[in-house]
């Protein structure tokens, strides 16, 4: 049986390209976990979100007329003629949703959904 020459630069370079892997593999490991630990983070915020927009949605279109929308906007201090201004009562629903998310009142117009309208939030 030959001896195997542990010196040899092939060696050396398979070492080398084996640590390097495994350092690889580690960092990967690392990110997977920080995107694990993101990723249930955000589904726990979102997750009820994500449902309770569908049924705002639902809410807003069904169960809501115009003055109404209106006075919800004023409860959230939003100005109406900002987004429900010449809308139908969807397109008014949808703006309202998608202001309140981009200027974080989504949890503010559920909660004062749910006080108005309890019954549609029973699941």
């Amino acid at each position: 049986m030959p001896a195997r020459n542990v010196g040899s630069p092939f060696s050396k370079s398979l070492r080398q390209t084996i640590t390097q892997t495994e350092q690889l593999h580690a960092e990967v490991q690392a990110i997977k976990e920080q995107y694990a630990k993101l990723f249930l983070t955000a589904v726990s915020t979102d997750t009820s979100q994500l449902i309770e927009r569908s049924q705002l949605l639902d809410a807003l279109t069904n169960q809501y007329n115009i003055e109404e929308l209106d006075k919800l906007c004023f409860l959230l201090g939003i100005n109406h003629e900002e987004i429900g201004a010449n809308k139908s009562g969807i397109g008014y629903a949808l703006d309202l949703i998608e202001y309140t998310k981009r200027h974080n009142l989504t949890t503010k117009l559920i909660q004062q959904v749910k006080k108005e309208r309890p019954f549609l939030f029973d699941i």
